[in-house]
């Protein structure tokens, strides 16, 4: 997230993290690979970034989930056509 505050500044784009119920960090384990992990989430918040509306919020959201962590990213954007989906 603090890599993308200067894009999403550029765009008039909100960010905030959220983790569970709570605005306050907490640890979060993963076993993955780093860079793989880092390029994934950022390829999501940028392209939400790029593609919300000026003033609007992206929200990532951090939350457990049995022994595993859900990670969200919400936008207002217009979402992805259906018949795009079968393309991701």
């Amino acid at each position: 997230i603090l890599q993308l505050t200067v894009l999403a500044a550029s765009r008039q784009v909100y960010l905030r993290l959220h983790q569970g119920e709570s605005d306050f960090r907490q640890p979060c384990w993963v076993n993955a690979d780093v860079l793989q992990l880092q390029r994934v989430l950022s390829n999501l918040i940028a392209n939400a970034i790029h593609h919300s509306l000026r003033g609007s919020l992206v929200e990532v959201v951090i939350r457990p989930r049995g022994d595993d962590c859900l990670v969200e990213v919400r936008d207002q954007g217009q979402g992805i056509a259906a018949g795009e989906m079968a393309h991701l």
